[in-house]
């Protein structure tokens, strides 16, 4: 996603001569607004933006690295337009977009980017309320969410590499606050598939226009991936969890 954003802001910074200051934070932002809904799948579907669906996104460190020169670019930019010729609420909205993205910038600089997970959230725990938050109104709906699952070891794959990057670098949680933590990732697992959180879509009735012997397959479909993708990964996390990262929790309460 990288390129066509930094050429698409290299083609505005080519048109600002051509565009007046407030043109042209428009169409910045119009460009920033997009780039974030193709970085943020998940959340696009819940604004109703279909585009990705089915996409759960990069937790990588190498995406992050892209994400901040895309941000870095965007920056540039923003300075690059004069704030004569904005009204108070566009040099509002341009400097609180430029401090977002300064500091998605800065921070991908420092070590802590790599602690993907805390004991208030983590991708884990975001993966197990995707049924709680995302719309389910037709069969593209749930078309989108067993993607989702299927594609759930990749991206929980990937943000156990970035761990193990933190756990490398000390950047791990401290011992004192972690308690039962191990309990968010085993907690979800549920003895009868049927009462899964993932499952939970699924006892609904079926959307307008899906056959009874569709529903029935979608709902095996779920099953099995519930069953045979996406626990297998909970319990690797949590094996993970055990094995490598809480014997290298933090003994400090503060990281400096």
């Amino acid at each position: 996603m990288l390129k066509p954003f930094l050429g698409a802001i290299a083609l505005l910074a080519a048109s600002a001569a051509h565009a007046s200051p407030s043109t042209d934070l428009k169409m910045l932002t119009d460009a920033h607004w997009e780039w974030w809904l193709t970085s943020n799948p998940v959340a696009a579907s819940r604004l109703g933006d279909r585009r990705a669906d089915g996409k759960l996104g990069d937790p990588s460190l190498a995406q992050q690295d892209r994400d901040a020169k895309t941000a870095a670019a965007f920056v540039a930019q923003l300075d690059a337009i004069p704030d004569a010729g904005l009204s108070g609420e566009q040099r509002t909205n341009k400097a609180i977009l430029r401090r977002v993205l300064a500091e998605q910038v800065e921070g991908n600089s420092f070590g802590q980017r790599a602690m993907l997970f805390d004991t208030y959230s983590g991708w884990h725990q975001n993966f197990a309320g995707l049924a709680d938050r995302l719309p389910f109104q037709n069969r593209a709906d749930y078309d989108s969410y067993l993607a989702r699952l299927a594609a759930y070891p990749a991206y929980n794959r990937a943000a156990l590499d970035v761990t193990r990057t933190a756990i490398k670098g000390g950047f791990t949680q401290p011992c004192e606050v972690l308690g039962n933590f191990e309990r968010s990732i085993t907690g979800v697992l549920a003895e009868d598939t049927e009462k899964s959180r993932f499952y939970k879509p699924f006892l609904r009735a079926a959307p307008q226009g899906v056959s009874a012997a569709d529903w029935t397959a979608m709902k095996a479909r779920a099953k099995t991936l519930i069953t045979g993708t996406v626990e297998p990964e909970y319990r690797a996390f949590a094996d993970f969890y055990a094995r490598e990262y809480k014997p290298k929790c933090r003994a400090t309460v503060g990281a400096s």
